[in-house]
């Protein structure tokens, strides 16, 4: 197998939810970075079609991972909606880290499968994902986070929810009840 490569990428994350859902690209088409590589449209299509779901990592250890991220390849590269794990100790502190500006990166670790040389810029047309990572020192600027997702909503949440309502309408129901005595005895 080949080994893994890595490609990092930049990203802006300023407001994440309390459970630190994201969406953004991890990679875009046409762009080369400060390693003299591109990555093509199509890149990622099998590998995409192998699995679902990738690892959210700090700087490639996969021994620790943070979260997890859903991939899909548009016209302009690899569109990702993903979650920091504030679960775990180390998604907690990337997620303040990132949010405070001080973890902007995004890298990619890959094998590549197909390449060719152009000009001194490697094309990389054809790779295999493991995961993507957050980081502090990208290489290609235009990969950004680019929405927050709302807040997913949990079954116990709604039961939360409405069960709060509830008690909130007997307070009113027995507010209103007092209201009325006090205006009977008012007349």
């Amino acid at each position: 197998m080949s080994q893994m490569e890595t490609k990092d990428l930049l990203f802006k994350m300023t407001d994440v939810d309390e459970r630190g859902f994201f969406t953004g690209y991890a990679s875009v088409f046409g762009i080369v970075d400060s390693l003299g590589e591109m990555i093509k449209p199509g890149a990622f299509r099998n590998t995409l079609a192998e699995r679902e779901g990738f690892a959210l990592c700090w700087n490639h250890d996969i021994q620790e991972p943070v979260g997890l991220i859903n991939a899909e390849e548009d016209s302009n590269g690899l569109r990702i909606a993903g979650r920091i794990n504030t679960d775990v100790q180390r998604g907690k502190e990337l997620r303040s880290l990132a949010i405070q500006g001080a973890v902007t990166g995004l890298l990619i670790g890959f094998a590549t499968v197909r390449h060719e040389w152009r000009d001194k810029i490697r094309i990389i047309k054809e790779l295999k994902l493991f995961e993507v990572s957050l980081c502090l020192w990208p290489a290609n600027p235009a990969a950004r986070i680019s929405d927050v997702k709302a807040r997913q909503v949990e079954p116990a949440d709604i039961r939360d929810l409405l069960a709060f309502v509830d008690r909130q309408l007997g307070n009113l129901r027995e507010f209103k009840d007092r209201l009325e005595r006090l205006e009977y005895y008012k007349y």
